[in-house]
């Protein structure tokens, strides 16, 4: 692990997906977490993760982005001291807009929910990505607080713990 990106999504994080690939890093953005490593999230969602499953899961891998990283930032930093982080932000009065909506197209999605509901693999993302909601956002998709502000402090928190974990 030489890069963790520890930022919400709509800051930038495809972006920082695509230049990282160009850079030649082997990338671990939101779908490869739970292609390839979406049973350790689970479990770590849902029971707790230690530095060596971090150590284990991100062995192979150059940088990881967007969510559940940005959460889990600091843990994934302990079992790799060496890498760098990168945080990049937006205004909030065009970020939390723009993350809204991508919220709200998803719960509005009817191949989503037919996904989520027939199709196995469906079934899997739509529990995980539910359980990060919950666990990340302190929300389900669906409740109405996420359109309240409940998550504007969000990056405001991510940055204050890394600079006090800098400094």
């Amino acid at each position: 692990m030489k890069v963790i990106v520890a930022c919400f999504a709509k800051t930038g994080t495809k972006s920082m997906h695509i230049a990282l690939r160009e850079l030649g890093y082997e990338v671990y953005d939101f779908v490869e977490n739970f292609w390839y490593l979406g049973k350790d999230w689970n479990k770590i969602l849902t029971e707790g993760g230690s530095v060596d499953d971090f150590k284990r899961m991100y062995k192979d891998v150059d940088a990881t982005i967007d969510t559940p990283v940005y959460f889990f930032w600091k843990e994934i930093h302990e079992a790799f001291p060496d890498a760098k982080i990168v945080f990049t932000t937006r205004d909030e009065d065009s970020w939390f807009p723009s993350y809204r909506k991508q919220i709200e197209e998803m719960e509005k999605s009817t191949m989503l929910r037919l996904m989520f509901m027939y199709s196995p693999l469906g079934r899997k993302f739509g529990a995980l990505l539910r359980k990060m909601n919950e666990v990340v956002l302190a929300t389900s998709i669906s409740n109405p607080g996420i359109r309240n502000g409940s998550i504007r402090n969000g990056s405001t928190q991510i940055r204050q713990k890394l600079i006090s974990s800098i400094c």
